[in-house]
């Protein structure tokens, strides 16, 4: 069914429409409750960091900012929610991203500091949207809110700037939350990386230059997640290991068990016999591996 021909519903809060595919274009919209409506969604998203909410279309954050309004009856005009939306859309795709997201976040701030919704409606100014309503109002709104919520005293520090490094402490934490998850992050190889470890083991295995039990330590290791349970002494035992074999392919294959990062406390079970502990660095390791590669070539040709 093409869209031109679909029915529309709208939200009576948010304004958000949707179309409905099962049925055919009515000659009017009909009435829907968006879960965004509610006010433990609507806070939910509301409480996005400025990044998780670039991907969130404006149409959905000014339904959310409605919604948020709507938890506290601060929105007194008789426009229809659609109509609101449409006002908050064009304001919200003429400011920057970091403006909107200061918005929502300043606006979540209000309604959520008392869990009394009605002290709030009672205690805040209300707000009537038109179509001369812009940033400027919207943004003398949320202060005026701010100052119904916290009176300026004479000699004490502005609130609005108060409530501005809050935001930008947010913004912070935030952004120092999603280093740490980073951080945090169990270590997993690349496909190509396992594909090559693999492929580099049973070659390998193949010359002769390791057994089928380290080869089969070594796919292992490059399947699923198992890379995430090497501890730092078997990755050293089998970066010594490989390196003392003196060949190309161990030495590509020692490189890239170099690259893993170690998780603690882990361990894997049914070790080669033949790793045995190590006392230097991968660096120390390589180096020595080229200088007895290089002693034998020179020995061959002195012979």
């Amino acid at each position: 069914m093409e869209q031109t021909k679909q029915a529309t519903a709208i939200c009576t809060v948010t304004g958000i429409s949707l179309k409905l595919a099962d049925l055919p274009k009515l000659p009017f919209a009909l009435e829907y409750d968006s879960p965004l409506r509610k006010y433990r969604n609507a806070i939910a998203i509301a409480s996005l960091s400025a990044t998780e909410l670039k991907e969130i279309t404006v149409e959905i954050k000014a339904g959310i900012f409605l919604a948020l309004m709507n938890s506290c009856s601060l929105i007194e005009d008789h426009l229809p929610a659609v109509k609101r939306n449409s006002i908050l859309s064009g304001i919200f795709n003429e400011a920057s991203h970091n403006t909107s997201t200061d918005i929502i976040h300043a606006l979540r701030r209000i309604v959520e500091c008392r869990s009394d919704k009605k002290w709030l409606s009672d205690r805040l100014p209300h707000f009537d949207f038109s179509f001369e309503t812009n940033l400027e109002s919207i943004e003398q709104y949320l202060e005026d809110c701010r100052d119904a919520l916290y009176p300026k005293k004479e000699g004490s520090l502005v609130v609005h700037d108060i409530l501005a490094k809050l935001l930008e402490e947010e913004r912070k934490l935030t952004a120092q939350r999603k280093a740490e998850e980073k951080k945090n992050k169990p270590f997993a190889f690349t496909v190509s990386q396992k594909e090559n470890i693999k492929r580099l083991a049973s070659e390998l295995k193949n010359a002769g230059v390791i057994g089928a039990k380290a080869c089969s330590i070594f796919h292992h290791i490059a399947t699923g997640t198992n890379v995430s349970l090497v501890s730092e002494e078997q990755k050293a035992r089998y970066i010594q290991f490989l390196t003392e074999k003196e060949d190309d392919a161990a030495k590509s294959l020692a490189l890239i068990i170099g690259s893993i990062k170690i998780n603690k406390n882990n361990n894997i079970e049914d070790e080669a016999d033949s790793f045995i502990k190590p006392k230097k660095t991968l660096a120390q390791m390589l180096e020595e591996a080229q200088q007895r590669k290089a002693a034998k070539e020179k020995g061959n040709q002195d012979g």
